[in-house]
């Protein structure tokens, strides 16, 4: 059975190399903007649908051919079209673009990552992961991350020292091509209690040789047990993952043994990334517990000594009343500074944080219900969803200046 006429056969062609394109660069834009997920394949479905449509205005438009009946002695036309599976072209081009429109709506409806996270099937985890993992796509925002300023030095190191490699084991492309990294090894580490993981972005890795990527993977994952080894509590485990402009070569994964010769175990392909999630785990970490819990214990200690202490003199007006009671009464004036005002303070402050559960805007417009539970470092902030409990962390500058203003003031009770 023939399913096309003419080379309408090319119009699928066309659909795949559009969508392919279009995605690329919607998932370049979806970084770069901070936009949701759900848009990566909406320029997809556009570009395929254009692509299609400029197919069905140059070569695969209708051509009707006049000729002379040699029978007749008329002239008669022959119309030749390109179908596929009956279907013109054209026809094929808009069927895309209303599917590229319906796309395009649920994208408009769809939840931004941080906010209404109740609707969204991602884990806590995995908002951290997609994140980090935008910051890496260009280098507008800098080329070292990291969830913490210790995180970021030991990135900048990674990205300069693994550049430096390349530089020296493996030749450079002698054809020019735009680079969203431009030309940088954008890292971010995400540095936890006993993990630890960089995620670098290697410019133009979509030209690397098989051996060429080879070669990154090794020497990534040797500067990465470089880097940790100069922390002073090394972590239990490390992960490095290697990416090109959007999806992900290989992910390797080890112990943090500080030994450039151990060897790790290498997960390839795109899904790979999903390896990393479990490096991106929200919980708090035992020295912040530890020193939340040392000034709580000293509060304490503070706070038992200011009751007794205005008891004692409070005991003794009584009994030296008795005999002067007018020389007696400038005797309570010591009583105002013996419980001062500041001792409620500590309460209050230390009250403050978790807050209850209320409703904090973000500069888009959209609601996150949740409690402030405190902060990761001065410029992230931790919720734990009013919806499931689940917590996370989402950056301030995300809220509206209003809830900024009001995070920022809760900032010093949390620390």
């Amino acid at each position: 059975m023939i399913f096309f006429s003419g080379h309408g056969i090319l119009i699928p062609v066309f659909a795949v190399i559009g969508f392919f394109v279009g995605s690329i660069a919607a998932a370049a834009a979806v970084a770069m903007m901070n936009l949701s997920l759900a848009w990566s394949p909406v320029g997809g479905a556009w570009a395929s649908a254009l692509c299609v449509l400029l197919y069905a205005k140059t070569i695969g438009k209708t051509v009707d051919n006049t000729y002379l009946d040699p029978a007749t002695g008329r002239p008669a036309v022959y119309r030749k079209r390109h179908t596929f599976f009956f279907i013109p072209a054209f026809a094929w081009a808009v069927l895309g673009m209303i599917g590229a429109a319906f796309i395009s709506v649920g994208a408009l409806v769809a939840p931004k990552d941080g906010f209404d996270l109740g609707s969204s099937s991602k884990s806590a985890e995995e908002a951290l992961f997609d994140s980090a993992n935008r910051k890496i796509t260009t280098n507008n925002e800098g080329v070292a991350h990291g969830n913490s300023p210790e995180a970021e030095k030991l990135a900048a190191e990674f990205s300069s020292k693994l550049k430096s490699l390349r530089d020296v084991g493996i030749e450079p492309s002698k054809k020019r091509s735009v680079s969203l990294s431009g030309g940088e090894f954008i890292t971010f580490c995400h540095l936890a209690e006993d993990t630890c993981a960089f995620l670098v972005h290697v410019p133009e890795l979509r030209k690397y040789t098989d051996e060429a990527k080879e070669f990154m993977g090794e020497a990534a994952w040797g500067v990465a047990q470089h880097c940790v080894a100069t922390l002073p509590d090394k972590p239990e485990k490390v992960a490095v993952g290697v990416r090109g402009i959007a999806l992900y070569d290989r992910v390797l994964t080890g112990p943090g043994t500080a030994d450039e010769t151990t060897a790790p175990e290498v997960h390839k392909g795109a899904n790979s990334k999903d390896v990393l999630f479990t490096y991106f785990e929200v919980k708090e970490p035992k020295s912040a517990e530890a020193s939340n819990q040392r000034p709580t214990a000293a509060a304490a200690t503070d706070k038992a000594p200011e009751p007794t202490a205005p008891t004692a003199p409070t005991s003794t007006p009584p009994a030296a009343a008795t005999e002067m009671t007018p020389p007696e009464a400038p005797t309570p004036a010591p009583a105002p500074a013996v419980a001062p005002a500041p001792s409620p303070a500590p309460a209050s402050t230390a009250a403050a944080l978790p807050t209850p559960v209320k409703d904090w805007k973000s500069a888009d417009g959209r609601v996150l219900s949740a409690s402030l539970e405190g902060f990761a470092n001065a410029a992230t902030a931790r919720f734990k969803r009013a919806a499931d409990g689940v917590v996370f962390e989402v950056p301030v500058e995300k809220f509206d200046p209003a809830t900024q203003a009001e995070i920022n003031a809760l900032f010093p009770k949390g620390q």
